[in-house]
């Protein structure tokens, strides 16, 4: 009669440390993936939401003055089309006040100006309806509690453009010889006459929403230009444009 032999207790160690060996394998690869899923979501994030406020910012800053070609200020020069309405003097598409921006123009049909407020109308976010090329629209830009928004002028329907904000700066370009080129950028405690500003040049520092993504604190550049420590183990990343106010040129 035969007998079988079944595993001794230093084969059935060995067999069991190999398995807890090869679990710890996959463990780590499994975690390793999961973190770098993580940042890698965390970058397209990032990316995606400071190309979204520069893109905006272009846009809206670009329009600053805007009259329609088809419009009853076509022809209108800038007093006349853009009067006294409260922060804006006469004349004025474009200031900042109390750390607000404020920029204003009119629509058009051909659905070529956009808005940036709160809206559930169909046409959002063009302004395009029929009466656009016959009216002012004023915005407001504005950060609040680390996030930027945009609203009306008076502060209703505002719309969350980028949240996690830590650092957040405009300067103007002034025009000072009448070249209409601008020779220098100021902060707008500066700025004298907001019609000399021919250009501006926005910053805007974002952070991830999550913590935990960077193996140390990350280095960055604020909006003065200095080098930062992150408090945090979060990514970090400056985002700058600098945008024409094209439709201030004669």
């Amino acid at each position: 009669m035969h007998h079988s032999r079944g595993f001794t207790i230093i084969e059935l160690m060995i067999g069991l440390a190999l398995a807890l060996l090869l679990a710890f394998a996959i463990a780590s690869a499994y975690l390793q993936t999961k973190q770098s899923f993580r940042l890698q979501t965390a970058q397209s994030r990032i990316s995606d939401e400071g190309n979204y406020v520069i893109g905006l910012y272009r846009r809206l800053l670009s329009q600053a003055g805007y009259r329609s070609w088809s419009g009853i200020y076509a022809n209108a020069p800038e007093d006349t089309a853009f009067g006294a309405d409260a922060p804006f003097a006469v004349g004025q598409s474009l200031i900042e006040s109390n750390n607000e921006l404020f920029v204003r123009f009119t629509g058009d049909p051909d659905g070529s100006i956009l808005r940036c407020d709160e809206s559930n109308d169909t046409d959002y976010p063009l302004l395009n309806v029929s009466n656009s090329k016959d009216t002012i629209y004023p915005y407001k830009l504005y950060l609040s509690n680390g996030a930027l928004y945009c609203s009306k002028i008076d502060g209703t329907a505002a719309r969350l453009i980028a949240a996690n904000v830590v650092n957040y700066y405009v300067q103007y370009g002034i025009d000072n010889n009448a070249d209409q080129v601008a020779d220098n950028y100021v902060a707008a405690a500066t700025v004298s006459n907001w019609k000399n500003v021919y250009a501006t040049r926005v910053c805007i520092v974002l952070r991830s929403e999550n913590d935990r993504l960077s193996p140390e604190a990350m280095k960055y550049l604020d909006c003065s230009g200095m080098t930062k420590t992150a408090t945090d183990n979060r990514l970090y990343r400056t985002f700058t444009t600098t945008v024409q106010l094209r439709n201030r040129y004669k």
